[in-house]
């Protein structure tokens, strides 16, 4: 996972609305609040007490249990409401980009992952980037190639192997590793220098 320039860190998601209950719930509720001095639930452990109220409710006649169902399905219609309400109204952001706030003013700014550029303006979907794979490391290289060999060992006995294989050919998968590296390094730049044309007004 690509990391977020100095500064900056991921904006917290909102709080969404609370699940709606059960119907047992909202019996175990009143259960609770109206057996206070109840032998097998007063000074219980909460282990204890669940299975006496569960049993409780398994026993309870149908007519009952429905108020309680009743409540929690009106419950449950009223959380879809709330979500449906709560849902974004802003479209996904273009791929590559992430929302965040700069940890000094608090002021929420649009980073680039692959570029690290920075701006205040949502980005469009002109402004989209193909956020890249990234470059594999030694130890994914050597696993990779044993695979082609066709090697079906997991990946803990692949990093058993790993630890064995002598430094002289672990240098060879080193500098690949490190070959990739400079290359999406080098790509970064290129792609900046891309976007120089199209930047929008308050950038960072």
């Amino acid at each position: 996972m690509a990391r977020l320039p100095k500064g900056f860190k991921p904006l917290r998601k909102p709080a969404e609305p609370r699940r709606a209950r059960s119907g047992y719930f909202l019996w175990c509720d009143d259960a609770r609040r109206a057996g206070g001095d109840d032998p097998e639930l007063a000074g219980k452990s909460m282990a204890v007490a669940s299975k006496v109220l569960a049993a409780r409710w398994a026993a309870l006649p149908a007519d009952e249990k429905k108020p309680y169902e009743d409540r929690s399905a009106a419950l449950k219609e009223e959380f879809k409401a709330r979500k449906a309400e709560a849902a974004p109204a802003k479209p996904a952001l273009p791929s590559g980009w992430k929302l965040v706030r700069d940890a000094c003013s608090g002021t929420a700014a649009y980073v680039n992952i692959v570029t690290g550029r920075a701006q205040w303006a949502r980005p469009g979907d002109a402004d989209a980037v193909d956020v890249p794979p990234p470059p594999p490391s030694a130890r994914r290289l050597f696993e990779a190639e044993k695979r082609a060999e066709g090697c079906t060992l997991n990946l803990k006995a692949l990093a058993v192997l790993w630890k064995d294989v002598p430094l002289e050919r672990r240098a060879e998968y080193e500098a690949k590793a490190k070959a990739a590296r400079e290359a999406l390094s080098c790509a970064e730049p290129a792609a900046s220098g891309a976007e120089q044309g199209a930047e929008p007004a308050g950038e960072l």
